[in-house]
Order: C-alpha cells, then structure tokens, then sequence
C-alpha cells in the first residue's frame, strides 16, 4: 500500500518511525517534514532534474539527502 492512500496520521504516524524514506520525486515526499533529525531521505529523480526544494528541505531539517 502506498503510504498518500493513508489517512494522513497514519502518514505521519509511519514517517515518524522511518530512519531511511526512499521515494520517487513528487507530492507524496511532502511527508519528510515529519523526519526526525539525522533520517535519510532518497530522493529517486531523472538525471539532470533541476527542482532542488526536497533537498533544501531536509538540509534546514537536519537530514541526510541523496
């Protein structure tokens, strides 16, 4: 099951236990604003794709992007 066809305490209930997400770029990534410090966050994306707000994202929340 994916995790945006959860309600979304569930979502938060479940990210808030994940040490490392992995997901294709998009709107369900949102979620990584739930991470606790230090989690890792895999961003899957086409080479050379420009849009960078995941990775500004988890740096001012103190993650680890890839």
């Amino acid at each position: 099951e994916l995790i945006d066809a959860l309600p979304m305490k569930e979502q938060v209930d479940i990210t808030l236990q994940t040490d490392i997400l992995m997901s294709v770029h998009g709107a369900a990534m949102a979620t990584i604003v739930f991470l606790l410090p230090h989690s890792a966050v895999i961003e899957l994306r086409p080479p050379y794709f420009r849009d960078n707000w995941y990775h500004v994202t988890s740096t001012s929340a103190k993650l680890v992007h890839v």
